[in-house]
């Protein structure tokens, strides 16, 4: 494995980190020596999980359930990686909600009319108000510190426009958007 000494250290901030991509960014940064808390609104097993797949690397793993579409729990966890590590250096807005959510039928593709709406809302505002909410927290430590990055994890542009997923897509778009 290749080593990156500029990630020794550093200070990072995943959310979504208990299961998928956001897992594997966390072990990989945290094999390079990163100092990272990881976020998951759904399962704290999945938070323990990856902990415990951190258990002997050369970074150290702290997590906090929180879920990125309140604004008091994403400046919580902002708080919480100040405490446990002293400056936040990296956000990765990876943490989001599936467009199938919205779907009448679980699992399924689905004409746009009928979506969920309660359903439309958990997807929009998992995939483009919490990045927002993350960012809009963890901005003002950084920008005290005079460091920090944002990274915004987004997806392909075929399944931007792929048919069947609404609002997935289009929230992923408007993130691109944003950044």
């Amino acid at each position: 494995m290749t080593a990156y000494p500029s990630l020794r250290d550093r200070v990072v901030l995943i959310t979504g980190g208990g299961r998928g991509l956001g897992r594997v960014m966390a072990l990989a940064l945290l094999a390079q020596g990163a100092r990272v808390m990881i976020t998951g609104a759904r399962s704290p097993a999945d938070l323990d999980a990856t902990l415990a797949a951190a258990d002997g690397l050369p970074g150290q793993c702290r997590a906090v359930l929180a879920d990125v579409t309140d604004e008091a729990a994403c400046e919580d966890a902002v708080a919480a990686t100040l405490a446990a590590f002293g400056r936040l250096d990296v956000l990765i807005n990876n943490a989001g909600r599936p467009g199938y959510e919205a779907a009448p039928e679980p699992g399924r593709p689905f004409p746009f009319w009928t979506a969920d709406v309660a359903g439309v809302r958990r997807v929009m505002e998992a995939n483009f108000l919490g990045p927002f909410l993350m960012a809009r927290a963890a901005a003002p430590p950084m920008l005290a510190a005079g460091f920090g990055k944002i990274l915004n994890i987004s997806t392909s542009r075929p399944t931007m426009a792929l048919a069947g997923l609404h609002p997935y897509g289009a929230c992923k778009a408007g993130l691109e958007a944003a950044t």
